[in-house]
């Protein structure tokens, strides 16, 4: 039995196979432009489609998870637009002559690392946003095919961290649980899990290695415990607390709609 720490972002207890998230590889091309218009129209083709995806993704996250999930794209869509982030993109372009694709990666990396240098944690994890953001622009511009979950089973996914955009576009019907390598409380992969009920667990560093892929696995999103190859006593314990967390999970569902009623019948409205 191999225990793991992390930081519990989403409460619930997970139980299935590891399954690492496969992600689209895409090497940035980079060279001299001698035709710097070609290239600016060819960015903002890209950042028109890269807005409209985002605004898809919040109907999207808005059906599934709520507004609040469905604000994290409103966000982005800001972000792909936003007058700096632009204007970088067109400097490298004009000025120092860069293909779109290679301005794009460097204005991510520049911005990301503005983001990282601040004090609050909150802005810290917005760097996230900005390669997020900038990531769907590259794949536009190269063609990339998105990566996802090639299981015919539902796993528990572990990854280095999930996109807000990666996040909602999984087929939610193969995940058991959430565990990242990095992220925190106020990243979009917890933020995400929250909202849509899933266990979650960030910050286990580098103790989640590539051969513990396919091997059961177990998680408990208040306690932030991973736990791969569980003994008998273990896996019991999880059964059992996840069997009274579906029993209250069952007994509110019972409760919605009703009137909130007060024993001596006062009736209050709940927000």
């Amino acid at each position: 039995m191999i225990s793991i720490q992390g930081k519990g972002v989403s409460a619930g207890v997970g139980v299935g196979p590891l399954y690492f998230y496969q992600r689209a590889k895409t090497e940035i091309p980079r060279y001299t432009t001698q035709d710097a218009d070609a290239e600016w129209h060819r960015f903002k083709g890209a950042q028109t489609a890269a807005i409209e995806q985002l605004g898809e993704l919040a109907e999207k996250a808005r059906a599934e998870a709520g507004d609040d999930a469905a604000m994290l794209f409103e966000t982005h869509q800001m972000m792909a637009e936003d007058l700096d982030y632009e204007e970088a993109i067109e400097g490298r372009i004009n000025n120092d002559k860069l293909n779109a694709e290679a301005a794009v990666a460097d204005t991510a990396e520049e911005f990301a690392a503005m983001f990282e240098a601040m004090d609050d944690s909150y802005m810290q994890a917005r760097a996230a946003d900005v390669k997020d953001v900038s990531t769907r622009i590259l794949g536009i511009l190269s063609g990339a095919v998105q990566g996802g979950i090639a299981s015919d089973v539902p796993v528990l996914l572990a990854a280095d961290d999930l996109a807000p955009s990666e996040t909602v576009q999984l087929d939610k019907s193969k995940i058991l649980g959430f565990i990242t390598s990095g992220g925190s409380g106020s990243s979009h992969t917890a933020i995400l899990a929250r909202t849509m009920g899933i266990p979650a667990i960030v910050g286990v560093g580098d103790a989640l290695r590539p051969e513990y892929a396919g091997r059961p696995c177990m998680i408990d999103g208040s306690t932030g415990n991973v736990v791969i190859d569980p003994d008998d006593m273990t896996r019991d314990r999880l059964l059992k607390k996840r069997e009274e967390q579906l029993r209250l999970q069952r007994l509110l569902e019972t409760l919605k709609g009703q009137a909130n009623v007060t024993r001596d019948g006062k009736t209050v409205r709940i927000y």
